[in-house]
């Protein structure tokens, strides 16, 4: 109560009352975990959501695939964004503290909570399809056997012309590959600035959080 009562006396200058700073530089990770969590929820909407636009465009007949893919992509751009800010507001609320940097670091940390949860749960649901599907093809032998049968029909329908083909298609080979190699890097380079994008938005969101008053002590 003494050192309460020096703070006050030796912020008073000219007769004024000075303002306490009460904050405090720790990690509040209720809101830091609360922001993640709601973040991942409304980026699982908001897919369904796109999902759904996207399956009836294709579905009309007069959508090019091409275009619903660009789509995809647009949409999946901004829902990133927008649950970065959600996740940013939500862990700079709760983050008890009226600094500006410390409210951004809160969304930042938040924000990749969210990632490493994303994408953690990605790659369960991806290992779990994988894991059932060749499960699924190791109990079912008429299935195996169907498959054996028209890979065997296949190659034993193979004429010269085929394999001439075949060969043509070896030799464009290195350039599909390249092809591929460039989609690959474009795809990354668009992940790449989604991801810079939707943390600067979570740093943002955060650090424009409601901010607290300074509370006036008088002695």
């Amino acid at each position: 109560m003494e050192n309460l009562r020096d703070n006050i006396n030796n912020s008073r200058i000219n007769g004024h009352v000075g303002t306490l700073n009460m904050e405090t530089h720790t990690v509040v990770w209720g809101g830091i975990i609360g922001g993640a969590l709601v973040s991942i929820m409304c980026a699982t909407v908001l897919n369904f959501l796109g999902l759904g636009l996207g399956l009836a465009a294709s579905s009309s007949g007069n959508t090019d695939l091409s275009q619903v893919g660009m789509g995809a992509v647009a949409w999946l751009f901004v829902t990133g964004i927008l649950s970065a800010l959600v996740c940013g507001w939500l862990a700079g609320k709760f983050s008890h503290t009226i600094c500006k940097l410390e409210k951004a670091c809160h969304g930042l940390v938040s924000w990749s909570l969210a990632m490493i949860l994303t994408i953690a749960i990605t790659a369960a649901g991806a290992g779990a399809l994988l894991g059932g599907a060749a499960s699924a093809m190791g109990h079912n032998p008429l299935a195996t056997s169907k498959m054996t049968q028209i890979a065997n029909n296949n190659m034993s329908a193979m004429t010269a012309s085929d394999a001439a083909s075949n060969g043509q298609n070896q030799a464009d080979m290195p350039k599909m590959a390249e092809d591929a190699a460039g989609k690959l890097g474009a795809g990354a380079l668009v992940l790449f600035a989604a991801l810079i994008v939707s943390a600067i938005a979570s740093m943002i969101a955060a650090a424009c959080s409601g901010m607290k008053k300074r509370e006036h002590y008088t002695v």
